[in-house]
């Protein structure tokens, strides 16, 4: 059987509507930052928003310029100005790859999202770091 594989969005419309759920919405904007692509990504507030994005531009090479983080009401607010490529000379993000990178960063904080959900609703996954220690000793 599918497993976890079948839980996964299999269009970008179904991914929209699980994201929403979760409070999830990415944007890319390659107007209105001179030679950089914005990422705007505001999310119900839950444990490795960032983290999960990084990974995803890391994974598509591009380059982290400038970041904005912030959370009020419980709402995340990132915005992240990143260039494709190495540190020197990096260009926009180019437009036919713009709608994927979005999917690949609304998948990965879909994902992200029902892990953190699972592991206790709010707890930040503190209960998880308890049970590791407890293991230990």
């Amino acid at each position: 059987g599918g497993g976890i594989m079948r839980r996964r969005a299999t269009s970008s419309r179904e991914l929209a509507a699980v994201a929403e759920r979760y409070g999830i919405i990415v944007s890319i904007d390659n107007t209105s930052v001179p030679g950089m692509t914005r990422i705007t990504v505001r999310a119900a507030d839950f444990t490795g928003i960032l983290r999960t994005v990084t990974r995803v531009l890391t994974a598509e090479d591009l380059t982290v310029r400038c970041a904005k983080i912030e959370t009020v009401k419980g709402v995340a607010m990132d915005v992240i100005d990143v260039t494709d490529g190495p540190d020197e000379g990096g260009a926009r993000v180019a437009e036919d790859d713009v709608e994927r990178v979005r999917g690949r960063i609304l998948q990965a904080l879909v994902d992200t999202a029902a892990a953190s959900r699972t592991k206790g609703e709010g707890d930040g996954g503190v209960g998880r770091q308890h049970a590791e220690e407890r293991t230990r000793g």
